[in-house]
């Protein structure tokens, strides 16, 4: 019988020893962070679903580490017990190592610098138009700078009071109201956003009218993602009648799409928040590398970018950055007009304007002269808001406003007068006769 070498023999147990060491060391790392995990559920009394699709990241997180440490701990105790000395064996137990505690940490940090949907109960991932709201889905943690503003929709995708029973559509002259933030009534109740009060004055003015508002705006959407909206879910309503709530926005968030950049990105409201990006380890690094930039606040952040793209898109002469994002805005609000035409449905546009705009020292309109300069050309009703808001004594000469929350959104008031001048520019151009006469 041939004998091993002692030198073999060292070797053979040193590596087995060395791959169990790893092993253990892997398989401890992971347990322990399955009950930190275990833990973190438990103080936030997460309870799995983070929407109507699964469960949540916490969750799957916390499950994962247990699984791979009971996997890794098994096979610990294999190694040791059996006589594997193999050194391609342990150099591939040290790889293994490595990456396994790679992806542990980005799904920690994942959890820590989450995706800008992965905690949120009424916005889902969207195949066409990067994120939607969820059919049927509540959020009743609604506090805001304005008060409590609960949130429910309907099977539709429609913003609707709290508590309400679903709708009969087909027995209302039907109004569908495409937005962002503004129109799905940001900081307010479903009843005090402005297509809730312009239908309410109509119907005060008009008793036999039974008039019904499809609130359709989703916080973040730009004119591209209202686009694809209004073709592929919001003409399958039957709308009597289409309203746009265009704000300058919309022509800034396609800065970064004349750029060439990935049209799918997340909501700009969200741009000072942690990136869309499926890696933790980039989310957090990115996140650092602005709060090196911006500072920690990211509301701060968020307003000092927004005051950047303002700043540009007001300028005096245009930028091609500026005329860029400008062909792309109108080439879809043509596109949005040419699907309402070609279907007899008038097709209205709101502008509403920015706060930098109103009182003393204000800045120039040529964002709306340039979107009027369009709707005549289309021949597209436009309903501009910035001399309403500005005779309305929108702001004061210490830069606050009556109307406005901060520089996008309107509050309440804002909301009131922007409705009851809705109502007013319906019925004055004809456009309420030409619906409610429809059979």
């Amino acid at each position: 019988m041939r004998l091993n070498p002692p030198r073999y023999r060292e070797v053979k147990t040193s590596g087995r020893n060395l791959a169990a060491l790893l092993l253990g060391m892997l398989g401890g790392y992971l347990a322990v962070a399955a009950l930190v995990l275990v833990a973190i559920r438990h103080l936030r009394d997460d309870s799995g679903i983070s929407n109507a699709k699964g469960p949540s990241p916490l969750y799957a997180a916390m499950v994962g580490h247990a699984v791979a440490a009971s996997a890794t701990l098994a096979l610990c105790l294999v190694v040791r017990r059996r006589a594997w000395s193999s050194l391609r064996f342990t150099r591939a137990i040290l790889l293994a190592s490595i990456i396994i505690g790679l992806i542990s940490t980005d799904r920690i940090l994942d959890l820590i610098y989450p995706g800008p949907l992965s905690s949120t109960t009424i916005f889902e991932l969207h195949p066409r138009r990067g994120w939607a709201h969820v059919p049927g889905s509540v959020d009743r943690d609604g506090n805001t700078p304005a008060g409590d503003a609960d949130v429910q929709l309907d099977r539709h995708c429609l913003r609707v009071e709290i508590g309400s029973e679903p709708r009969d559509l087909s027995r209302s002259t039907r109004v569908l109201f495409l937005g962002d933030s503004i129109t799905f009534g940001y900081y307010q109740r479903a009843g005090d956003a402005y297509g809730a009060v312009a239908i309410e004055r109509l119907e005060d003015r008009y008793s036999k009218i039974n008039l019904i508002e499809l609130n359709a705006g989703v916080t973040g959407f730009d004119s591209a993602q209202e686009q694809g909206l209004l073709v592929h879910e919001g003409l399958s309503l039957n709308p009597h009648l289409v309203v746009l709530g265009f704000c300058l926005n919309d022509v800034t968030n396609r800065f970064d799409a004349a750029r060439g950049a990935d049209p799918d990105r997340h909501p700009e409201f969200l741009i000072a928040s942690h990136p869309a990006h499926w890696s933790g380890w980039v989310r957090a690094i990115r996140w650092w590398m602005r709060v090196l930039r911006y500072g920690p606040d990211e509301q701060r952040a968020a307003r000092q970018i927004e005051h950047f793209r303002f700043t540009e898109l007001l300028a005096e002469p245009p930028s091609d950055q500026v005329k860029s994002a400008w062909q792309m805005t109108l080439d879809d609000l043509d596109r949005m007009s040419t699907a309402c035409r070609e279907r007899g449905i008038p097709f209205v546009i709101v502008a509403f304007p920015i706060l930098t705009q109103l009182g003393p020292g204000s800045a120039g309109d040529r964002p709306q002269r340039e979107l009027a300069a369009f709707s005549r050309a289309r021949r597209i009703p436009l309903l501009d808001l910035l001399p309403i808001f500005r005779s309305s004594d929108g702001a004061q000469e210490d830069g606050s406003s009556r109307l406005m929350v901060e520089e996008v959104h309107p509050n309440t008031l804002g909301h009131r007068v922007a409705g009851e001048a809705l109502a007013e520019f319906l019925e004055r151009n004809g456009i309420l006769d030409s619906i409610v006469t429809k059979p």
